[in-house]
């Protein structure tokens, strides 16, 4: 693990993850990298956001456990409480709806706890619940394959 001083070196980019995470983005000999610090003093904007990433990853958490969620998402045919949007990772660009309503099946649960490792591809569709009061991991990002990447929102209904 790296110290305080050696993560200054990397000159790393801190910023606000929407699950509520400090993460600290870095670059070491080519390849990037991502602390995220989670702790229960900033609580997730949206622990519903299911989502994949555009690059598979390797996950290793350093202190706490994470919990994933892994779904199998279908088109429905009929009125659901999610749909499925494409995004996009830059400013300014149209948010398309790939489905407007889908059906979410949770296949697989599993908690990770410090020392131990997981592996999301970039096609999978998870959500990550942090479990204990902190959690520190490290995420190691394959390179981008699957841009752009897709996310479940919640219906919002309009009101008159």
């Amino acid at each position: 693990m790296l110290t305080i001083d050696e993560l200054r070196k990397l000159n790393g980019k801190v910023v606000c993850h929407p699950l509520g995470a400090i993460r600290l983005l870095f670059n070491r000999n080519g390849k990037n990298f991502v602390y995220h610090f989670y702790s229960d003093q900033s609580p997730m904007q949206d622990p519903t956001n299911f989502h994949n990433h555009p690059y598979t990853f390797t996950s290793t958490v350093f202190k706490g456990t994470l919990r994933n969620y892994i779904y199998d998402i279908t088109e429905s045919e009929t009125k659901t409480d999610r749909k499925m949007i494409q995004r996009e990772c830059c400013e300014g660009s149209e948010t398309p709806t790939i489905y407007e309503n889908v059906d979410y099946v949770n296949t697989l649960t599993f908690d990770v706890s410090e020392g131990q490792s997981y592996e999301i591809h970039h096609s999978v569709i998870h959500k990550l619940e942090i479990v204990t009061p902190k959690a520190i991991s490290l995420l190691d990002k394959g390179p981008t394959v699957n841009m752009p990447y897709f996310v479940l929102e919640q219906h919002i209904e309009q009101k008159d």
